[in-house]
């Protein structure tokens, strides 16, 4: 069980949290934290991951521009939101986060 945890003498600390519930003490003096590995990670992108990253991209632009030519005054935050929302179902997809609407 210690091998799923424990590599390169290491403990990333995300982890140390679920150790100690289950008894295992933490005896190196190493460690270290996922930010590092995630942020690597991160950074790099294969070719299918750009294409996605370039489709959100299109998709939020259609969501503006039709936002531009169809948000009047007087209109309610939710509907806004409705408006932003019919773009991306019309792609098939949602949005990565939800819309915030303000004013």
């Amino acid at each position: 069980m210690d091998e799923i945890f424990i590599r390169d003498n290491a403990v990333y600390r995300e982890e140390i949290e679920i150790l100690e519930k289950i008894n295992i003490r933490i005896t190196t003096e190493k460690i270290r934290s996922l930010d590092v590995l995630l942020k690597n990670l991160r950074i790099q992108k294969i070719p299918e991951e750009i294409e996605c990253i370039k489709r959100a991209i299109s998709i939020t632009h259609q969501a503006f521009k039709k936002l531009k030519n169809e948000i009047k005054p007087g209109m309610y935050e939710y509907e806004i939101e409705a408006i932003i929302a019919s773009v991306y179902r019309s792609y098939h997809t949602t949005e990565s986060y939800p819309t915030i609407v303000a004013s």
